[in-house]
This record gives structure tokens, C-alpha cells and sequence, in this order.
């Protein structure tokens, strides 16, 4: 139950002593364990990770948006707190990038392609994300959903090769497209917008690469939530980041790119997909449903409306003393804080820890 909600602080809930529910697990037990559940409001991840460390919270991760996002954060964990449990998982891609395709030079295929010939994925892997990231370039659907995604391999050859890293080839396409460098070097100035939850050193290394092809991006932010949503949603930004090989609905996944969608972070208005995101909503079975879905997918990666950067695992972390946990982030769609519920505290390993 509800009991407390301090703005910008904690929202705090009590056990319902008159709840019905019982542990799947253990039949025999009624739910929940615990008697008081206090969710703390902390923006900052320095923060966030102190905290963890002198024991002042149990759980740290997706429930809440407090994930640890890079492996630098779980490595400095793992150095000064071993007991500390540590569960990665890759729900989907954070680390694309959407070009607002109604501003030049964006409009331009060639350009939006260049970009991403630009990227050495297989350096960024190795060493920024130390060989834990998935690289095979995937569009807004996971590759896990066969019954709707072309799989990589089985991309147009056109398609596949502007996945690899080609700066010679990128810088040929600009020229093409009608940027060529100018005296000083630069072909085109462009703004990043960064949401401050992701992190600020991937987007400055994305920028590293752009800037070798005579790309100049300037980086605005890192902005909160506050500030980065509304912006989205009314397309004000040059380039943002994208989601990318989401585990979710396909064919919701779909509406990513019609122009009503807030999470447009391409500025997309393209008929021809939009008609066919319709048809998908007049589909009257789900195998129609998924075909469509996966014909959608396809369409926006041949059109390049965002970059791909791979997709890295994030972590959950919660202390030794928690008891139940297996690193969940929900017990079903939308059941978020429903994993709290099956969860208890070891008192005593607690004390014994000096906690």
C-alpha cells in the first residue's frame, strides 16, 4: 500500500496485511515478504553507486531505471565490493542514433549511411565495451523474433557492407552528396542531443569516428529526462539517441517511425511505411501481424533512419542479504514491482556484515 511519497526524495509502500496472494514457488506462503518497500530518488549515478556500496540500498537496476549501463560501473563494483551479486541482461539496443530525416544534411541516404560506415563496430566492442556487446547489426526488432526479422545474414549484400567499417567509402559518399570537406576540414556541423541516463563517453567516442570523415558534432547536454523527452516528441534536435533490437510487440515496434509516435527519433513521416504499419493494424491474425511486422523492419533498415552501435548488457546488483531475487526486471508486462513482493531480507547475514 501507499503510505509515503516525498517529492524528488522516496515514495515509500507498506504491506497489506489483508493481501490474498501467495508465492508461486512456495504455495504455503502468503505474499508479500517484506513489510515496507522505499523507493529512493537519486539522478546522479555516482550517487546511485555509493549508495550501493555502504549497504544504504539492496537493489540497484532496471526496476526504477537505476541500471549500471557500462562495464567500467560493474568492474569498479566488483573491485571494491565482491559480495555484491551482479546480474547482466540486454533487453534491447540504447546505443543507436536517429537523424531528424526532415533536416538536411539528414534527408540524404548517402549522408545517413556514411555516418554509419564511419563506425568501427568491432573496435568499439572491443575496446569500449571489452567484448561484451552484440555487434550484428539488427533494425528496431530483435533478431531473437524469427518469426518476424530477416536475420543479418540474409540482408541484401548492398545493405550488409555499409555495416562494415569504411571511412575511405564514407568520405566518398559525402562527396557524392554534396559535402565535401572546406578548407578547414569540415564538411557539415551538426548537434547531438544526449540524455544524461546514457552514457556520455559512448556518445563522445561515436563522435571521434564522425569527426575523422569531417563531421563536426557538437554534443548538447547531457540533458535530464525533463528537458530530452518533450524535445523528442517535438522533434527539436538534429540527432538523438535511438532504440534499437527491442524485445517487445513487432508490430508495435512499428510505430516507431510514423509520425505521430513520440519515440520517432528519426522525425519519420515516410507514406508508403506508414500505410503498411496500418494494414498491420488491420491484420487479422497474428501470422499477418508478424509478416508485416517484419516487412516494416526491413523497410527502415534499407532507409537507414538510424545508426546502429550495437547492443550492450546492462546490470542489475543487489546485496547478498536479498533473498528470492534472480535478477528479474518484471513478473509479466508492466509488472514491475511485483518482483519486490517475492523477494525477503537475511537479517541476520545483514548484521553479520556489519550492515
Amino acid at each position: 500500500m501507499l503510505t509515503d511519497w516525498t517529492e524528488g526524495s522516496s515514495i515509500t509502500w507498506d504491506k497489506n496485511p489483508d493481501y490474498w496472494g501467495y508465492d508461486e514457488k512456495y504455495p504455503e506462503n502468503r505474499l508479500p515478504y517484506i513489510d515496507r518497500l522505499r523507493a529512493l530518488t537519486m539522478p546522479e549515478v555516482a550517487t546511485q553507486l555509493a549508495a550501493l556500496r555502504t549497504g544504504q540500498v539492496d537493489y540497484l537496476g532496471v526496476i526504477g531505471a537505476s541500471q549500471m549501463r557500462t562495464i567500467d560501473q560493474v568492474e569498479s563494483l566488483q573491485r571494491t565490493n565482491p559480495e555484491l551479486v551482479i546480474w547482466p541482461f540486454s533487453l534491447d539496443s540504447d546505443n543507436g542514433t536517429g537523424m531528424n530525416v526532415q533536416l538536411k544534411p539528414f534527408d540524404d541516404i548517402r549522408v545517413r549511411k556514411a555516418m554509419q560506415m564511419a563506425l568501427n563496430l568491432e573496435e568499439i566492442n572491443n575496446a569500449y565495451y571489452k567484448g561484451n556487446a552484440q555487434m550484428i547489426p539488427q533494425g528496431q526488432i530483435n533478431r531473437s523474433f524469427t518469426a518476424s526479422v530477416t536475420q543479418f545474414q540474409e540482408w541484401p549484400e548492398d545493405v550488409k557492407k555499409v555495416f562494415d567499417y569504411d571511412p575511405e567509402g564514407a568520405e566518398a559518399l559525402l562527396d557524392e552528396a554534396g559535402y565535401p570537406r572546406g578548407a578547414n576540414g569540415i564538411r557539415f556541423k551538426t548537434e547531438y542531443l544526449a540524455y544524461e541516463v546514457y552514457d556520455l563517453n559512448y556518445v563522445e567516442l561515436l563522435v571521434s569516428y564522425w569527426n575523422k570523415i569531417g563531421i563536426d558534432v557538437e554534443i548538447d547536454g547531457p540533458h535530464p529526462g525533463a528537458v530530452v523527452a518533450p524535445r523528442r516528441s517535438e522533434r527539436d534536435f538534429e540527432m538523438i539517441f535511438a532504440e534499437g533490437a527491442n524485445r517487445w510487440y513487432p508490430l508495435a515496434l512499428g510505430a516507431r517511425f510514423t509520425p505521430a509516435v513520440g519515440h520517432n527519433s528519426s522525425n519519420v513521416n515516410d507514406p508508403v511505411y506508414t500505410a503498411k504499419y496500418e494494414a498491420g493494424l488491420a491484420a487479422t491474425t497474428i501470422e499477418e501481424q508478424n509478416r508485416i511486422a517484419g516487412e516494416l523492419d526491413q523497410y527502415a533498415i534499407e532507409k537507414f533512419w538510424t545508426i546502429w552501435g550495437g547492443m550492450a548488457p546492462q546490470y542489475n546488483a543487489f546485496q547478498p542479504w536479498v533473498i528470492g531475487y534472480n535478477g528479474e526486471g518484471n513478473l509479466g508486462v508492466g509488472q514491475v514491482n511485483t518482483v519486490f513482493t517475492r523477494v525477503w531480507i537475511d537479517q541476520d547475514l545483514k548484521e553479520a556484515m556489519g550492515r
